[in-house]
């Protein structure tokens, strides 16, 4: 088993919750990474390389470690949707993804910060949202729990209410695919304490 210390490069409770069921021990630090969406990428190239970039901006602080980053993006008829920026702009973004099928696009990344060495994955999910009245949306917004979430909406939050069953890994709509991340890390020679972890997150 290696001895290397492992760091999640996130400020998500969601992502930390979920790595925990790995079994693992690592630490918590915020990404030094500005999400700047990029027209030219996918958005599954963009959240790959979004999940790419966080991991690589802690090296310099943990220049023996692990780096774990991850990124979510949703995106409506090849739209990108990342957070929103305001109130007025979730209620917009719902309003767009209201009564629609969508995408969410989560990247993972692995990054030995001794050698530079990274290797990253996406996953898919597809995600129908209910149909949503404007008291509906406005209700939802007021909570505050769209405000700091791509797409505006929390699938594993009070946002649940508003999506129809999820064609995918419920872990990557979250924001941290277990099964991928799993496989990453093993190829970085970490072993996984919890053999059934990726299962039972589910």
């Amino acid at each position: 088993m290696t001895a290397m210390k492992i760091v999640l490069a996130s400020t998500s409770p969601r992502r930390r919750e979920l790595l925990r069921l790995l079994g693992l021990s690592f630490e918590v630090y915020a990404p030094k990474f500005e999400e700047i969406s990029d027209p030219r990428l996918s958005p599954s190239e963009e959240a790959a390389e979004f999940a790419k970039a966080k991991a690589r901006s802690l090296r310099a602080d943990f220049p023996e470690a692990l780096l774990i980053g991850s990124d979510t993006l949703i995106a409506c008829s090849g739209e990108k949707l990342g957070k929103p920026k305001d109130a007025d702009d979730a209620s917009s973004m719902l309003r767009r993804l209201a009564g629609q099928q969508h995408e969410i696009f989560t990247g993972v990344a692995v990054c030995d910060a001794a050698s530079g060495r990274i290797a990253a994955s996406v996953s898919r999910v597809l995600v129908t949202m209910k149909s949503a009245t404007e008291e509906q949306i406005a209700a939802y917004v007021a909570t505050g729990e769209p405000l700091d979430k791509a797409g505006a909406y929390a699938i594993q939050g009070q946002g649940r209410e508003l999506i129809a069953p999820v064609e995918g890994d419920l872990d990557a709509a979250i924001g941290l695919p277990l099964r991928e991340l799993a496989g990453l890390l093993r190829d970085f020679g970490v072993r996984i304490p919890v053999h059934l972890g990726v299962e039972e997150a589910k």
